[in-house]
């Protein structure tokens, strides 16, 4: 009888000791950082979004139930990590927003405005056709590549990109900047969503096709106070858009 105890015994604790093995299988599966990256830049050539684009849009705020447009637009995006958005609201303002690698400037009717809602989505993300530039895009962004793991976006399984928010691992960081991360559908690796590394969170929608380009239909915004911020394309094409189109004067700072 104590044989056969102490063989259960020692059968429950190897059991035990193989738990967290087991207890893990999706980690076998999540590729390579290098795949990811190889991966992302195929997905944005098969859609032929590797290439300068200029989109239309429309700016909507929805907070509950209650959905409002604010303007419309147009941004003009470089695969380089270059984009400006261009910004006509309701109310008559003009706001221009200019994103250079992990720079984002901001005029407001020509005066510069120093806490705004970041409109415009890293979209290089998008566009980058070749990998280097892709990791060019990921070290301003703060996206870490070689932390992976399994997850899910609003029901769909996906691959993320980047360490956990840091809020998540103690409450004693509260405040402290994070870490960017990047969310990709395992079935084709079309990015979902994006954690910019100031806080800001992207959701991006469902892809559509115009022309022979593909990119999602919308982006929302989270904001802090609880508001989602919803550019929506109306239109898209190519674009020709050099390097010095994005200069800071075409943000027209008064007083220069």
């Amino acid at each position: 009888m104590k044989r056969l105890r102490r063989g259960f015994i020692g059968l429950l604790l190897a059991s035990a000791c193989a738990l967290p093995f087991f207890a893990q299988p999706a980690a076998a599966f999540v590729p390579s950082a290098e795949r990811l990256v190889g991966g992302l830049v195929e997905a944005n050539r098969n859609a032929q979004r590797n290439q300068s684009l200029r989109i239309s849009f429309s700016l909507h705020q929805i907070k509950g139930t209650q959905r409002q447009e604010l303007g419309e637009g147009e941004i003009l995006a470089n695969p380089s990590g270059l984009s400006r958005l261009e910004l006509r609201l309701a109310h008559g303002s003009l706001e221009r927003h200019l994103l250079r690698g992990s720079h984002y400037l901001v005029s407001r009717d020509g005066r510069r405005v120093s806490n705004p809602e970041p409109y415009l989505l890293p979209i290089s993300i998008l566009q980058a056709g070749n990998e280097e530039t892709l990791r060019y895009v990921f070290r301003s962004l703060k996206v870490s590549p070689e932390d992976s793991a399994l997850t899910r976006v609003n029901g769909e399984e996906a691959f993320f990109l980047g360490e956990p928010p840091r809020r998540e691992l103690s409450v004693n960081l509260a405040g402290a900047e994070e870490s960017g991360g990047l969310w990709l559908a395992v079935e084709g690796l079309r990015p979902l969503k994006m954690r910019l590394h100031q806080g800001h969170t992207f959701f991006l929608g469902p892809e559509l096709n115009w022309g022979k380009i593909r990119v999602p239909s919308y982006i929302d915004l989270e904001a802090s106070d609880g508001v989602t911020y919803r550019i929506k394309i109306e239109n898209l094409e190519s674009a020709d858009a050099p390097a010095q189109v994005f200069s800071a004067d075409w943000l027209q700072f008064l007083g220069k």
